[in-house]
């Protein structure tokens, strides 16, 4: 029985610690980049992009974005598509990092677990 009140103890343990980490993760912020830095993201752990950062030196920007029939430039189509590119890139470079520390948590968390040892995994069903 005592095992029962234990493992319900560390239960509640786990829970109030589940709660700090889950607040933790959404005040978390990371920096997610591409292009060597030409685009950088700023991400919270709820996974919401904070703020955008686009470097002025990109060719998107010194690229004409009509030809002089009025149409868009074969150059700046290209310029455009590399700049969306490296825009998803950053956002996938911060939701990894936003995954890396939540998965470190989460074993951080596990790692605290103490079973009894009648609750151990494997369970042995002969006894």
């Amino acid at each position: 029985m005592d095992s029962i009140t234990e493992l319900m103890k560390q239960a509640q343990g786990m829970q109030k610690r589940m709660q700090q980490i889950q607040q933790e993760l959404s005040e978390f912020k990371v920096v997610g980049q591409a292009g060597t830095g030409q685009v950088k993201v700023i991400m919270n752990g709820r996974h919401e992009l904070d703020r955008a950062f686009v470097d002025a030196n990109l060719p998107v920007f010194s690229i004409p974005a009509l030809d002089s029939d009025g149409e868009p430039s074969e150059e700046f189509v290209k310029a455009k598509a590399m700049l969306e590119d490296l825009v998803v890139a950053a956002v996938n470079d911060a939701v990894r990092k936003i995954e890396d520390e939540s998965r470190n948590k989460m074993i951080e968390l596990a790692q605290g677990i103490q079973l009894p040892p009648e609750f151990q995994v494997p369970f042995d069903e002969d006894k």
